[in-house]
């Protein structure tokens, strides 16, 4: 295996402890109790027969024994890190570490998890017991023989320290005494602790509120253990009703101090089932040194409750990310760097790669966003690297999902994820446009031409239909926009959502933590059927709901869109019949167009009992979820670990509402994606119309060049390219962009020279390229 720089890369995380996970050398140590699956799968892990596994294992090896405890903690725990705490003894722990570092070598991934600190529990001479937690340091002198030059010749196993250990506290040889573990002979709780730095021992007092507790010392010896620097962690199981003692605990009791004490619990387990049935969440190391940590943070450091601490949603952590750099020689190291969930800070000094590392982290999970805050930022700091054949980023989210910052095209997922990324010199505000306003001028001497009668009715024609499409422009322009920034709402909230394979993912992990804590409820086989039957009931009745309620979404932005639409054809029936010139027609007119002033009303009047009978529904779909809620609480009630069950179905329902809502956005983004098609074409082809309405009438104007005897007249079609380049692409655009447009050609500074021919096309490549 390769060598790790730092075992422990992502630093401080939260982690699930049992620091009094006793062994078969346990004096009060009990069978197993496992049921026949467990049983078989043990089996063909260790190769043990049932009824030696399903024993006091007292026929067993030390090595039967150390692949029998380690496989079950594997397989049937999720423990972190255990303290082996035999009373008086030591005996099998270098057996049990031994296998468990053989099977890290073959499979890292199966057994890195677990990590198992070696320890012993006694008693001093004042009946207060005490765990010792030993840091395996290569500086304790005390765990080496020496010969008779003072030379070390070996390392002591940990069963050898333990009794060398128990020897200097003066544990008598006879370690028990009718089957009861003996106390030291002569040292006090004090003066053990005075031994903690030459023997490398962290200190646990368990059950402080039991007779052989810290809480039953003599109140003279309990400050002057307080008082003691070590003295920092204890285990408060069975001590929580003692208020007395708890103020002492939380450094609230005047004339001990005001230093609080890191509690956790521990499960004083009589056989391997127990281990972990009480447990602690410790944010450190999972090491002796992570673990004194505690005792100088003890609030920030250690929690006690059923469920992980600050643990947050899979498809929004990221795990790790890694430079790929194929140069040589390369420039970056390919080692993955490996984030902390809950805290993450660069630090370095100047020019050492902070930003560019930051930089590339949010390039890979989205460009778009790298690029819109970069282009707002003053003195804008840019990277080429990626333009480097050889170069790529890669960023690893905690549920394994990958993105790369080259993926090719095919490869990219459908669904990406959300990041803010902050620049330096990011500034909040978008870069201030200057907008220049000058009122457009259209004259034409017309005069002469408009004699004949003919062509100035053909030309009113035209310029009433120019007039009306360049109308119908900006109101589509709108509504492109519109259709816009809702594309971008629904995307964003799809992405603030989380991407649905890793809502998926978390949907499947709920349930099997689920049906977890349900196996171990407590609950009979009919009550776990009908447990069963009412949260899948539960289940199809939040699907129906939220589809409901995104209909009625739907029908009421439908309704407001149609409202609109009346409007408008209301102002279109006004605006043309501006132009009638016979009362009897503008009559005809009102008459039969009238309907349109009733049409807003009667649209409501349609869609009122549509969601009168959603709302119908809704009730119902919550009257059934509230009778489910009241069958369902006597079950949870009943259930051990009732809050993380009825925590976890919360938060399952939460998430299965949430992909459902996921499904109804995209099909929503796809309807909208088609809407913008569509409006795009509407506007190129209503362009195009006045374009080609302005050809029609030069046509016609074309016919009159020669009628005039003195006048020469040559029509065709202009095109006002200085308002055009002053107004819009000094005004509006960037030139950068217009730079990267395919298929048009500008003159010096970005000048637009128009050309009849060709105009159309490339004003649609603009209006293409820019969106």
């Amino acid at each position: 295996m390769k060598e790790e720089k730092f075992k422990y890369p992502k630093g401080s995380t939260w982690r699930k402890w049992d620091l009094q996970a006793c062994t078969r050398a346990y004096c009060n140590y009990e069978g197993p109790t496992l049921n026949s699956e467990q049983l078989n799968r043990l089996q063909a892990l260790t190769g043990i027969e049932k009824a030696k596994i399903q024993s006091k294992h007292e026929s067993l090896t030390d090595e039967e024994y150390a692949k029998l405890y380690i496989e079950y903690l594997i397989e049937y725990t999720d423990l972190d890190v255990i303290g082996i705490a035999d009373h008086n003894t030591g005996r099998g722990i270098q057996a049990i570490l031994n296998y468990l570092t053989e099977k890290r070598k073959s499979d890292p991934s199966r057994y890195s998890r677990l990590n198992i600190l070696p320890g012993v529990e006694f008693g001093a001479d004042d009946k207060c017991h005490i765990i010792a937690i030993f840091d395996d340091s290569p500086s304790n002198k005390n765990r080496y023989e020496y010969d008779g030059n003072g030379k070390p010749i070996r390392l002591l196993t940990w069963d050898e320290y333990i009794e060398r250990f128990l020897n200097e506290i003066h544990i008598p040889p006879n370690r028990f005494d009718k089957g009861k573990p003996t106390n030291s002979r002569d040292l006090s709780t004090k003066r053990i602790l005075d031994l903690t730095e030459d023997w490398y021992f962290l200190p646990v007092f368990p059950h402080v509120g039991d007779d052989n507790g810290w809480a039953k010392l003599a109140e003279s010896n309990r400050k002057l253990t307080y008082e003691h620097e070590m003295f920092g962690i204890v285990d408060i199981k069975n001590a929580t009703g003692n208020t007395d003692l708890m103020l002492i605990l939380d450094g609230k009791k005047a004339e001990y101090g005001v230093t609080a004490i890191a509690k956790i619990n521990t499960s004083d387990a009589k056989s391997i089932t127990e281990i972990g049935k009480n447990f602690t969440w410790i944010k450190s190391d999972p090491t002796a040194e992570g673990l004194k940590q505690i005792i100088y943070e003890p609030l920030e450091r250690v929690l006690i409750q059923p469920a992980k601490p600050e643990e947050k949603k899979s498809y929004f952590v990221i795990d790790k990310v890694r430079f790929i750099d194929q140069s040589h020689p390369p420039k970056f190291s390919g080692e993955y760097i490996e984030l902390n969930p809950n805290l993450t800070a660069i630090i370095g000094g100047k020019s050492t790669g902070k930003s560019l590392l930051l930089h590339y982290i949010a390039k890979a999970i989205d460009a778009e966003e790298v690029s819109k805050r970069i282009e707002n930022t003053k003195n804008k700091i840019s990277y080429s690297l990626d333009q480097e054949a050889g170069f790529d980023f890669e960023v690893v989210w905690q549920d394994q999902e990958t993105v790369k910052l080259k993926l090719p095209a095919e490869e990219q997922k459908e669904d990406k994820r959300k990041i803010l990324y902050i620049p330096q010199q990011y500034l909040n505000t978008l870069t201030e446009v200057n907008i220049k306003s000058r009122e457009a001028l259209n004259e034409f001497v017309l005069a002469s031409l408009m004699q004949d009668e003919t062509l100035k009715n053909q030309y009113v024609e035209v310029m009433q239909n120019v007039r009306q499409l360049h109308k119908k422009i900006p109101a589509l322009v709108e509504q492109l926009f519109i259709v816009h920034d809702e594309i971008k709402a629904i995307e964003e909230e799809v992405k603030q959502a989380g991407d649905r394979k890793g809502i998926e993912k978390y949907i499947k992990k709920l349930q099997q933590e689920i049906e977890k804590i349900k196996t171990e409820s407590g609950l009979s086989d009919p009550e776990l059927l009908q447990y069963e039957k009412l949260t899948e009931e539960q289940e199809k009745i939040a699907s129906e709901a939220s589809n409901l309620r995104g209909d009625q979404n739907t029908i009421s932005k439908m309704v407001s869109e149609l409202t609109s639409i009346a409007e408008q054809l209301g102002i279109a029936v006004r605006d043309h019949k501006s132009y009638l010139n016979t009362q009897a027609i503008i009559t005809a007119v009102e008459k039969q167009f009238g309907f349109l002033n009733e049409l807003q009303a009667k649209i409501n009047t349609a869609a009122s009992p549509i969601d009168q009978s959603v709302s119908s529904k809704l009730d119902e779909l919550d009257k059934k979820t509230k009778a489910i809620q009241t069958n369902l609480s006597p079950l949870i009630a009943k259930a051990k670990l009732q809050d993380e069950l009825e925590q976890k179905n919360l938060t399952l329902s939460e998430e299965q509402e949430k992909l459902n809502d996921i499904g109804i956005k995209r099909k929503a983004l796809a309807l909208k994606d088609k809407s913008f098609t569509s409006l795009k074409n509407e506007i190129l082809s209503t362009y195009k119309k006045s374009v080609q309405h302005y050809s029609d009438i030069s046509a016609e104007f074309k016919k009159y060049e020669k009628q005039f005897d003195d006048i020469t007249v040559n029509t065709s079609v202009g095109y006002r390219a200085d308002i055009f380049n002053e107004e819009v692409v000094d005004g509006f655009l960037r030139k950068q962009d217009l730079k990267r447009i395919d298929g048009t050609s500008w003159r010096d500074e970005f000048y637009y020279d128009y050309a009849e021919q060709t105009h159309c096309s490339v004003i649609e490549k603009i209006f293409e390229g820019l969106l």
